[in-house]
């Protein structure tokens, strides 16, 4: 029922716009936001004096249509209205039936060449077998065997070589079969979205060429930042190539489209936003100046689907709607009214905070709703199922009535059972946009294009960390001044050290403070060695206590070509007991000691092929009566 309706107001719709002047355009320019894309078009149409009507086709089924703005000079434009189109969905049906019939005949024609091969196969086994007889028979002269083999030469090259043009034929019959499926496969399985379209209503006061320049935003576009770090060595700057990865699923190829990055989400909004009293104090943010919830879609079902003719009533007001006939929705939000109200017949009444831009809705039955439903219309029928079936067919019925002379309402949203989806926002102190001066060109897919936006080169100091109690690895630290001017976004990078593939690591801007801390991974040329005396290790009794004294050797050796800076890390116990005495015996541990933490550094600066060594000592004192866990 569902499908004869909404052929029956495609067919309703075509007179009316059977006028217009259909335009199809390019896209000039892509602005690409985290979660969606503004899109520019432009394009010279030729108007009649007074009253026009066009139709730009072929776009992208995801416009937002409240961002549709229209720039024409000396024109006056009545309306602008967005629609779908799915008359394309029955030139794919014709398109799979044409490729089905291909496929049937290459499916007949691969039976065909087997028949022949097997034809084939059995000529030249006969030839084998009475070739054996004739070798091994009695009686027979030269001439005869001669004769013989001269006939099964012929005949067996000749077979042979039909053999292998048949098993070429039949390779190329498989090969084209499987495009063919694939492409049925293709086609069965992309959703029909339909196609955009925008119709513009315009007086002109003479005939003349305008220069019309359409832009919207789009959903279904999106974009992430990534990197490739690469330091030459410790002596060379760092290498920042910054990349676009761009996921394009708009329904519409891009080609030769000049592309703009930007970490900002769009604002669409038509509203003055109000000042809000910016407070402060300690561990408080200033205020958000982010859009709230000015417009809320989605779609309304019950375990069955979709419910056509729900009732969406914003609380406290006058304001509704009602689901379409997929049980899509769409209202606009007013300033102060956070709650929607979901009614249906036969059905329990809900609400729902208007706190996003996406809500969907699934309803639950109510028994004694349904009861009272069922008696007056239907009469008495127990089975709830059946209820709740001849409910939805009388709305179902109800809403054909309503939709009846109303063809150019319908036309905006319903005919196709497309999930809305939510959107993830970013909040930035600060937007960044980048160019891209070469054009691209981008296919609608669900893959990843990555594009490189710019590489700059940055002076970079650099610092090895090491921790041996935990690892005797040397890391690699690149520090970065004045990061600000990078306007960098979150994201992940690729770490290349000494033309080496090192890995990935996130790039964050969060914890950055006046340097920019970059990890490149670690150094196999830096060697770190951490032993414990054993010989060393001393107990005494001094008194009602014992002391415990420990020692260890350190040894860094530098295989690299250049000097390096190295910081390495140990411990100390601290003690929370006043039984118990800790004493960092200075005299021989060198390095810079912190008290609060019990963390000691040691600073080195290592020329290449040279070794470091020094050494950690420490005692502690404590009751001799009892054990104590000293590493």
């Amino acid at each position: 029922m569902k499908k004869s309706f909404l052929l029956l107001l495609t067919i309703l719709s075509l007179p009316i716009y059977s006028q217009e002047k259909r335009i199809k355009t390019t896209v000039e320019k892509a602005t690409v936001f985290l979660n969606s894309a503004r899109i520019s078009r432009v394009k010279n149409v030729q108007l009649k004096a007074g009253k026009n009507e066009i139709a730009f086709t072929n776009l992208s089924p995801f416009i937002d249509n409240k961002s549709i703005q229209i720039k024409a000079s000396d024109i006056e434009i009545e309306g602008i209205d967005f629609r779908k189109n799915f008359l394309q969905s029955e030139k794919k049906k014709k398109d799979i039936e044409v490729i089905k019939i291909n496929v049937e005949q290459y499916e007949k024609a691969i039976k065909d060449v087997k028949v022949k091969l097997d034809i084939n196969k059995e000529k030249i086994d006969f030839l084998v077998t009475n070739r054996r007889i004739a070798s091994g028979a009695n009686n027979v002269n030269v001439k005869s065997i001669v004769d013989a083999f001269s006939f099964y030469g012929k005949n067996m090259s000749q077979l042979k070589r039909e053999k292998l043009t048949l098993t070429r034929e039949l390779n190329e019959i498989n090969r084209k079969l499987v495009l063919y499926r694939k492409s049925i496969n293709d086609l069965t399985q992309d959703k029909n979205y339909g196609s955009g379209e925008i119709f513009v209503k315009l007086n002109s006061k003479t005939s003349k060429q305008v220069k019309f320049e359409v832009s919207y935003n789009i959903d279904n576009v999106s974009w992430y930042p990534s990197y490739d770090v690469r330091v030459k060595d410790i002596n060379s700057p760092l290498q920042l190539i910054f990349k676009a990865n761009l996921k394009q699923q708009s329904k519409i190829d891009w080609k030769n489209v000049r592309l703009s990055f930007s970490s900002a989400n769009p604002d669409n909004s038509s509203k003055l936003k109000k000042v809000i009293p910016y407070f402060i104090n300690y561990g408080t943010y200033p205020p958000s100046y982010q859009s709230s919830v000015e417009s809320v879609s989605g779609s309304v079902s019950d375990e069955s689907g979709g419910l056509p003719g729900v009732s969406i009533q914003i609380k406290g007001t006058t304001i509704g709607t009602e689901t379409d006939f997929d049980g899509n929705y769409s209202i606009e939000i007013p300033e102060g009214r956070q709650t929607l109200v979901f009614s249906y017949l036969g059905y329990i009444t809900t609400e729902r905070a208007a706190n996003r831009s996406n809500i969907n809705v699934i309803m639950e039955e109510s028994d004694e709703a349904l009861d009272e439903v069922v008696v007056t219309g239907y009469g008495i029928n127990s089975n709830k199922k059946a209820k709740r079936n001849r409910s939805r067919k009388n709305q179902r019925r109800n809403l054909e009535k309503s939709l009846q002379g109303k063809v150019s309402g319908v036309t905006i949203r319903g005919q196709a059972s497309i999930n809305n989806l939510q959107t993830r926002e970013v909040s930035k102190q600060t937007t960044v946009s980048f160019d891209v001066v070469k054009p691209y060109s981008i296919k609608s897919s669900n893959k990843d294009v990555s594009i490189p936006i710019k590489t700059v080169d940055v002076n970079a100091s650099y610092q090895y960390f090491s921790f041996p109690k935990v690892s005797k690895n040397a890391y690699l630290i690149a520090k970065l001044k004045d990061w600000e001017s990078l306007n960098l976004l979150e994201g992940e990078a690729n770490i290349y050290f000494e033309d080496t593939f090192i890995g990935t690591n996130l790039l964050t801007t969060r914890n950055a403070n006046e340097n920019l801390e970059i990890s490149l991974g670690t150094d196999k040329n830096v060697i770190i060695e951490r032993k414990k005396v054993e010989n060393f290790t001393t107990k005494q009794f001094i008194g009602n206590k014992q002391e415990v004294s420990k020692l260890w050797n350190f040894s860094i050796k530098n295989n690299k070509a250049q000097s390096i800076k190295l910081i390495v890390s140990d411990q100390i116990p601290i003690s929370t007991n006043e039984e118990i005495r800790v004493n960092l015996d200075t005299d021989i541990t060198k390095g810079q000691f912190n008290k609060l933490t019990g963390e000691i550094r040691w600073k080195l600066n290592i020329v290449p092929k040279a070794i470091e060594n020094f050494k950690l000592k420490y005692s502690v004192r404590f009751p001799k009566n009892r054990i104590l866990n000293i590493d």
